[in-house]
């Protein structure tokens, strides 16, 4: 019975992490509803391992219940994505300072190693394809910096109320291809051990995207009236 329960719970969690890669990569949009039959039977799994799924997304603010409707995909408002924006634009660059302190670290420099290779390859990607493919990139980068840092708590932080994952689901502003530019600028400060540098291009990435939240937002203002 005991081996069962750990198969079971180990179900649930692949689970959980199927459906959040989907959310992430936008084959679950804010604001969809989840149809649980469906995609029950499209990860091929019953009802049970999947409710459970969905209560741990649910609790990570990813998705919500409502009344009357079951689950639907979490969506952010202009307002909640500047108060993210706001939140990492304070912690992100602590842990670009750290990472910068970690870069002699040879964990360290194998992730910065595959970080370089990721926005490598995804700079020689289409047009049409990095639009499909740069959410999940985006997230693998920002969690990598923060786990570079070796700040046990930072990371937590950051991905317990998934503030990366939020920020790029509901909409992207951006050209993606101006954001690598900049992870380039942040990777090479981070690898030369440049903590002022570090924290000063991760906090000018995190504002730009922010000023853009922000015009939308005040547009959005202006609109309603």
């Amino acid at each position: 019975m005991d081996m069962y329960q750990v198969k079971y719970e180990d179900l649930s969690e692949k689970v959980y992490k199927a459906v959040k890669l989907m959310i992430l990569e936008g084959q679950l949009t804010p604001g969809q509803k989840v149809k649980q039959e469906e995609l029950a039977e499209r990860l091929g799994v019953s009802r049970t391992p999947l409710l459970s799924a969905l209560s741990m997304l649910e609790k990570e603010l990813l998705i919500e219940s409502i009344p009357r409707r079951g689950y639907i995909i979490r969506k952010t408002t202009l307002r909640q994505l500047l108060d993210l924006f706001e939140i990492r634009i304070r912690l992100e660059p602590l842990g670009a300072i750290e990472a910068a302190g970690n870069f002699n670290d040879p964990q360290a420099q194998q992730q910065i190693q595959r970080l370089k290779e990721q926005t490598h390859a995804i700079r020689q990607e289409p047009a049409d394809t990095v639009q499909r493919t740069f959410k999940q990139y985006d997230f693998d980068f920002h969690s990598t910096i923060m786990d570079i840092s070796n700040n046990e708590f930072l990371p937590l932080l950051i991905s317990s109320y998934n503030l990366i994952t939020l920020s790029n689901i509901s909409r992207t502003f951006r050209d993606p291809f101006m954001s690598i530019a900049e992870h380039e600028q942040i990777l090479g400060a981070i690898e030369n051990g440049n903590a002022q540098l570090a924290s000063q291009t991760m906090r000018d990435h995190i504002e730009i995207a922010r000023s853009l939240a922000e015009r939308a937002y005040q547009e959005s203002l202006h609109d309603s009236h």
